[in-house]
């Protein structure tokens, strides 16, 4: 079932993805290709493989709709020609054949018809699938161009109606084409073009007929000069789309039938991956029951022997044990407040005699006080306490716990983490009481880091946690909270404490030691000034 909708849901996301998605609408293209010469100076009425030339270009195409483009291209190239037939040269006055080299640069915006996309209306996966379009194009441009002649000898011919030739001239060019599909970014274009040009002097040859519209002379005249290219483009499109088509590979539905067959399959996709998601649930059920059943069955199947197996002696059975239990005295190390040397050893005589471990009814060591410290590693199981301590807990010396008292009434700057500058204070009495406070604060610091620095006490750290009054957004006082204890812990870093060592942390508002002690229930100030505070615990 679950394969079923999810083969659905694939085949309506390869469809949205081919038949529904907004088409690219830009496309651009690099072009190269041949010319061949149409006019006056010409070895025979369609010209010569010899007279062949070269273009390069580039195109811009914005497609207003499946079937019809709108174009912007620019080329350069070489158009050559030569006259042989003795009629001509001889009402030329030329003495030997003669050559026409043209170089041009022009500028073209053409209309673009896709035959391939007219007619074609509702939906049709058939044009997404489609390698061939075919097309044609026409417009108007203007060419500049710069023509020069030479004689039999190689020399350039300079009179006033033939011989060297330059200007601009408007340019219609007209042309059909076939377009094949390389990728849904790609595709290739071969088309030939014919480029009719309001000039007869693009040759370099200017003719008029002498004897009147009549005359039978072959090619003289006024001559517009045209010639043609036979090229191939490289074609990239431009938009969001990479998984879809271009418009240039579209059918011509409405967008309205696009937008109503967008919605309903839309529908269906949700509807096919929330029935998709159900099935899952009830298949991973179903496997998730199997398991069970088949955990059983192993159990039920195993003999007596396996069933009251007990690799690590705690007496649980392997089957329903969470946990390898051993004795491992790793970072166990003697302290004031913890084991002594004499206790570390009782415990590593015990450890490699393997003495049972008490467990839980799962197989996990027991840890009463739930310190993270097992019972038969604890020295205090039954009171929480510090690794550093062997599981008991820290108790400092009266002297410390006195700076630990005193330092948290450390003054801050009002909103700030830095500690008061007492120069600010308003009469000269409460400057010299600030400072007094200030001096005795920092040498508290200072003795408290020459206690944590002290050999014995190299295991211990210190957790400075910082609180402020209810004034303010709460946002505001918790980063303000976490700011001042950081401004505490840098003080002692500078003073030799490894930062390392230290746990810092804010709790804003949320921690009042005192208050409200107010008449309605609020704050007073005496109660915000004690809030204001930073406490220290070494751990």
């Amino acid at each position: 079932m679950v394969a079923m909708f999810a083969t659905i849901a694939t085949v309506a996301q390869a469809q949205n993805k081919s038949a529904y998605q907004q088409p690219n609408k830009w496309t651009i293209g690099l072009t190269t290709g041949l010319t061949a010469p149409f006019h006056d100076v010409r070895p025979s009425e369609y010209g010569e493989p010899s007279d062949l030339s070269y273009n390069l270009g580039g195109h811009l195409t914005y497609w207003m709709s499946p079937a019809l483009g709108l174009r912007t291209q620019v080329s350069y190239g070489n158009v050559n020609g030569k006259i042989r037939q003795n009629a001509y040269l001889n009402r030329l006055n030329f003495t030997g054949p003669v050559t026409s080299s043209t170089v041009y640069y022009e500028g073209l915006l053409q209309g673009v018809i896709n035959f391939s996309a007219l007619g074609l209306k509702g939906y049709k996966v058939e044009p997404f699938e489609r390698k061939f379009n075919v097309f044609a194009t026409l417009g108007l441009g203007l060419t500049n161009f710069y023509a020069k002649m030479k004689d039999a000898n190689g020399d350039f011919i300079n009179t006033v109606d033939f011989g060297r030739a330059s200007g601009t001239s408007f340019v219609l060019p007209i042309g059909l084409g076939m377009a094949y599909k390389i990728s849904p970014k790609f595709h290739l274009e071969f088309d030939l073009n014919l480029r009719n040009i309001n000039s007869d002097a693009f040759d370099g040859l200017v003719v008029q007929k002498a004897s009147g519209s009549g005359t039978n002379e072959p090619n003289f005249g006024r001559n517009l000069d045209k010639f043609a290219t036979v090229n191939v483009s490289f074609v990239m499109h431009l938009g969001k789309n990479r998984q879809g088509n271009s418009n240039v590979w579209a059918s011509s539905y409405s967008q309205q039938q696009y937008a109503e067959l967008s919605e309903d399959l839309n529908k269906f996709e949700s509807r096919v991956r929330e029935q998709g998601r159900k099935n899952q649930e009830q298949d991973l059920s179903i496997v998730a029951l199997e398991e069970k059943i088949a955990l059983l069955e192993r159990q039920l199947r195993s003999s007596e022997v396996e069933m009251k197996k007990d690799s690590d002696g705690d007496g649980v059975p392997d089957v329903f044990d969470k946990e390898f239990t051993k004795w491992d005295l790793t970072g166990l190390m003697p302290s004031p407040c913890g084991w002594s040397e004499e206790e570390l050893s009782t415990l590593r005589i015990r450890a490699r005699n393997n003495e049972k471990i008490l467990v839980d009814g799962s197989g996990i060591a027991l840890d009463v006080d739930k310190d993270g410290i097992p019972d038969h590693l604890d020295k205090c199981p039954t009171i929480p306490g510090i690794a550093a301590c062997g599981g008991c807990k820290l108790e400092p010396k009266p002297e410390t716990m006195k700076i630990l008292t005193d330092l948290q009434s450390i003054e801050f700057e009002s909103g700030l983490s830095d500690f008061v500058d007492c120069s600010r204070k308003r009469t000269k009495a409460l400057q010299e009481e600030c400072k007094i406070k200030q001096d005795k604060d920092v040498l508290n610091l200072q003795n408290l880091a020459l206690y944590l620095n002290e050999s014995t006490n190299m295991t211990f750290k210190l957790r400075i946690t910082g609180h402020t009054d209810d004034v303010g957004a709460a946002e505001t006082n918790q980063v303000l909270s976490e700011d001042r204890a950081k401004s505490v812990r840098d003080r002692l870093v500078s003073m030799g404490v490894a930062s390392s060592r230290i746990i810092v942390e804010g709790k804003g508002e949320e921690e009042p030691k005192f208050g409200p002690s107010g008449t309605n229930g609020q704050f007073t100030t005496a109660d915000r000034n004690r809030n204001r505070r930073i406490e220290l615990v070494i751990e």
